[in-house]
Order: C-alpha cells, then sequence, then structure tokens
C-alpha cells in the first residue's frame, strides 16, 4: 500500500508540473489536429489533369515556324496532332489516373504511327529514327515494309485508334483490363494468376479503376511480384554476407511468402464480398498512433531524466529520504510513476486521435471489422482490438528507453546528460545497428538496437520486418525482442537501485 501510495504521489507531482501540462496538450494538439490535416491533403481526392494549357503551350513552342525540310514538315505535322489529343483531353477534363494515362499515351502513338505510315506509303523519304527518338515511337521497322503491308499495318492501326477514341468516349475501364490481360504471357504461374483475378474483375462488372475492389486487386497483383523462390543451399552460400544459416533463410522466406499468402486471401474476400476492410480512417489512424509514440517517447524520456537527478539538484532529496520509507520503494515509485505516465499518456492520445479520426472520416469506417487469416480461413475481427494492442506493443521500448534515462539520471544526478544522452540513443539507434553490422559485430541481436521500435512487431508491418532480417543478416521475434530489452532492463534497473541505496546524501 505504501508503494502503491509513494507512486501516486510520484505521479500527482509530475502532473502538476507546466512542462507536463504543455507537453500534454501538445501532444492533444497533435491528435486532434493530424487527422484533419490527413483528411484535407493527404486523402482529399484531389485529381489533377493528365494535360493542361501548360502542356499544350509547351507543344506549341516545340512546332518550327519556318520550316525548310521534309523532316520539319513532318515533326511539325505529328505535334499538331498531338497538341489535338491534348485538346481533346482537356476539353474532357481528363483526370490523370494510371487507366487514362495509359489510354491517352497509347492512343497518342498509334495516332501519330498512322500518320508516319500514311509518308512512308506515299513514298515520302523520311527519317524515322528521329522521329522515333521524338515521339517515342516504335516505327522505324516500318521502313522496310512492303506497300501492300504497310497499308494492311495502317488499316490495322485505324482499327485501333477507332476502338482507343470509343474507350475514352466511354470511359470504359473493362477495356483496360482486357488489354493488361492481352499484354500478360500466361507464361509464368504468377501470370496465369494474374490473368485470372484480371478476368474476375471483369465478371464483377467493376468499370471504375477508384472502386476499392480495384485496389485491392492491385494489390494482389503487388502481393504475386513479392513473393520469393526459395533458392538452393549451394547458391545460398555463394552470395556475399549471409550471416544467416541456410535453415533460417528457408524458414524467413516460407514466413514471408506465407504472410503474402495471408494477404491474397484477404484482398480476394474484400473483392468477392465487397467488403472495404482496408480504408483511410483505419491507415489515418495507424500513421497517427507511430508519430505520437516518436513524441511521447521524446516527452518519457525527459520525466524519466529528471525524475531522479531534480531531486538531488534542487535537493529535495533529503526530505524523501527521511521518511519513514525505505530508499528502495522511493525509487521504484518514481519508475513506476514514469510507467504510468508512458500508458496515460499513450491512451489519452490514442482517445482523442480516435474520436478526431471518426469525426473526419466517420465512425463507420473505424467500426468497420479488419481481416484476419486462421489456417486458411479469412475471419473478421475487431479494427478497435487491434489498434489497442498496437498502440501498447509500440509502448514497450519507450518503457525501456525511459529506464534508460532514469538509469542515467541515478547515477550521474544530471538531468541535461541524461535526457541528452537517451535522445540521442533513441534517435541514432538504427544508425548505430548499421555501423556494428557494417563491422561485423557478432552479437548485434543481443544489445538492445534493434528493438528500440515495436512498430516492426505490428502485424501489419510482418513483410517489413520479414526482410529486415534479410537485409540486417539478423533474425529476431517479439519473444526475443521482450527477453533481450527484460535482461538489459533488469540490469539497468539494478545498477539504479544500488547506486541509490548506497549513495551518501549530504546535507
Amino acid at each position: 500500500m505504501k508503494l502503491m501510495k509513494l507512486t501516486y504521489n510520484e505521479i500527482l507531482k509530475q502532473v502538476k508540473k507546466k512542462g507536463f501540462i504543455i507537453s500534454l496538450c501538445i501532444l492533444i494538439l497533435f491528435s486532434i489536429g493530424l487527422p484533419v490535416l490527413y483528411k484535407l491533403f493527404a486523402y482529399s481526392n484531389t485529381t489533377y489533369p493528365i494535360f493542361d494549357d501548360s502542356s499544350k503551350n509547351y507543344y506549341e513552342n516545340q512546332i518550327i515556324k519556318n520550316p525548310s525540310t521534309n523532316d520539319d514538315k513532318i515533326f511539325n505535322e505529328l505535334l499538331n496532332e498531338k497538341i489535338s489529343i491534348i485538346d481533346y483531353a482537356i476539353s474532357k477534363k481528363e483526370q490523370s489516373t494510371s487507366f487514362k494515362n495509359t489510354l491517352y499515351d497509347e492512343y497518342t502513338s498509334v495516332k501519330l504511327s498512322i500518320i508516319v505510315l500514311d509518308k512512308l506509303i506515299n513514298n515520302e523519304k523520311i527519317n524515322t529514327k528521329n522521329i522515333d527518338e521524338w515521339f517515342m515511337l516504335n516505327t522505324t521497322d516500318y521502313i522496310n515494309y512492303p506497300k501492300q503491308e504497310l497499308i494492311k499495318q495502317k488499316q490495322v492501326l485505324e482499327k485501333q485508334a477507332l476502338e482507343l477514341k470509343n474507350t475514352i468516349d466511354k470511359n470504359d475501364y473493362t477495356w483496360y483490363l482486357k488489354r493488361q490481360i492481352q499484354m500478360m504471357s500466361n507464361d509464368s504461374e504468377n501470370d496465369k494468376k494474374i490473368i485470372n483475378l484480371l478476368k474476375e474483375l471483369i465478371n464483377l462488372n467493376i468499370t471504375d479503376e477508384n472502386d476499392f475492389r480495384a485496389k485491392e486487386a492491385n494489390k494482389i497483383i503487388d502481393y504475386y511480384n513479392q513473393k520469393e523462390h526459395i533458392i538452393t543451399e549451394q547458391e545460398y552460400n555463394k552470395q556475399n554476407n549471409n550471416k544467416l544459416s541456410y535453415e533460417t533463410y528457408v524458414k524467413i522466406t516460407k514466413e514471408k511468402n506465407k504472410e503474402i499468402d495471408n494477404n491474397i486471401l484477404k484482398s480476394y474476400y474484400a473483392i468477392r464480398n465487397n467488403y472495404e476492410y482496408s480504408n483511410n480512417a483505419k491507415t489515418t489512424l495507424n500513421e497517427i498512433i507511430t508519430n505520437n509514440i516518436t513524441i511521447i517517447s521524446i516527452v518519457i524520456v525527459v520525466i524519466a531524466g529528471g525524475i531522479v537527478a531534480n531531486e538531488f539538484q534542487k535537493g529535495t532529496i533529503r526530505l524523501l529520504v527521511i521518511r519513514p520509507s525505505k530508499r528502495w520503494k522511493i525509487l521504484l515509485s518514481k519508475f513506476l510513476a514514469v510507467i504510468s505516465l508512458t500508458i496515460i499518456f499513450g491512451v489519452i492520445t490514442y482517445i482523442m486521435s480516435f474520436i478526431t479520426c471518426s469525426i473526419s472520416f466517420g465512425f463507420k469506417e473505424l467500426l468497420a471489422n479488419d481481416l484476419s487469416v486462421i489456417g486458411t480461413q479469412v475471419v473478421k475481427t475487431s479494427y478497435i482490438t487491434s489498434s489497442i494492442s498496437s498502440l501498447f506493443i509500440q509502448l514497450i521500448p519507450i518503457i525501456f528507453i525511459a529506464l534508460g534515462a532514469f538509469f542515467l539520471s541515478t547515477i550521474t544526478n544530471s538531468t541535461a546528460l541524461s535526457v541528452g544522452l537517451s535522445i540521442f540513443v533513441l534517435m541514432g539507434s538504427s544508425l548505430a545497428m548499421m555501423v556494428l553490422l557494417m563491422l561485423k559485430f557478432p552479437f548485434v541481436d543481443l544489445t538492445f538496437l534493434p528493438y528500440l521500435n515495436f512498430n516492426q512487431f505490428v502485424p501489419l508491418n510482418k513483410i517489413t520486418l520479414l526482410d529486415n532480417y534479410m537485409m540486417y543478416q539478423i533474425y529476431y521475434t517479439l519473444p526475443k525482442a521482450l527477453l533481450v530489452l527484460g535482461i538489459w532492463g533488469i540490469i539497468l534497473y539494478t545498477i539504479s537501485n544500488v547506486v541509490f541505496t548506497k549513495k551518501d546524501i549530504k546535507n
């Protein structure tokens, strides 16, 4: 009971300080303001035209005013055709999207190629090499075509131009999907899977590339491209800088491919059940939690770095030790207060961010369930539960770095030194780890450096974590991270306790 009372009193002491109130206000402002900024700018649905007047002016300025050669005249003719297409896009107020960009690029290429073919059919002497360089075409091979073949090729392109023009007029996204299928080789297993996916989108009558199901399909295609083939042990051993055993490499690669397969299953579930589980509100809240963690880290380091040192600097430590409480209880109460304040900061900022995100994007988006994979079965899970667990996972290294500041504060009695060194370690941990890896330090995974950012252990970032294993050539899991930080924490706290209980406190 006495320890709890000491902890409570210490929390009250810290809460009443101006620094605490200012820090809390800043965090609340960030938690309220960031969702609004994300809504206004990151997810404002701002679109940009494919072409505008500046694009048109650029090409108009390229026109040769006094063409002296046939090449100059052809150049102007091609430019004028391109400008007419730009005019048409401007008149339709076409917005830049993958679908529309591809459509207009292909339409322009076909129309310009028809002009070149026309010249060749009429036996005009032209420099196709220059034309291809100027307009990014592939017409050089036409020079070797017989006239009859040129006429036939022109008819094919004219038919293609008409089809593209109709697609532009009808805004036919289905055409784009069919076009992608035609361009696939169908040779590899991945190509076959992607073709089946695109056919499924066509069957579902998805006519807008901004439809979330089209976006999920793009995710699936990216996932297929991320999957890795496991190389043989002989090939693996030939590679340089492989500190991981072949068995570990196989395990990591299988884990990554399994995680990718799970993500593919979730995206397929979303497409087939018309269920939007991933949205801007969730993405915003996840990013704000990560941003707030950085700010909380700095605030808590400042509190932990001064919680003992300030007592010595102000001389109030004498008032503490003359009380009938043992020194180890006084020290422990201060550290428990730091942990409590870390959780308080985290919970308050989460609640404020959640409320603001809900207001900005709508409660429905944040209340929408997530998807998880159990075995091969996709199930709906609570996003609120997963986001709260994500928050508390990311608070763990803050408590450890706070313990480091607490340790320095106890043994040095200097707030500035404790805070400065702790922030230096916090901000420079990644660089320090890279230096140790370059120097081939053998026990990097037994230091605390790889574990000062638990965002990597959030399920959403598992693929990134698995990629980091291969990049850094070290393998660790969340239980190992907790164990290593726990051992280092016990060592630091034990030293702090011994120093504090044995320290001679002068009058």
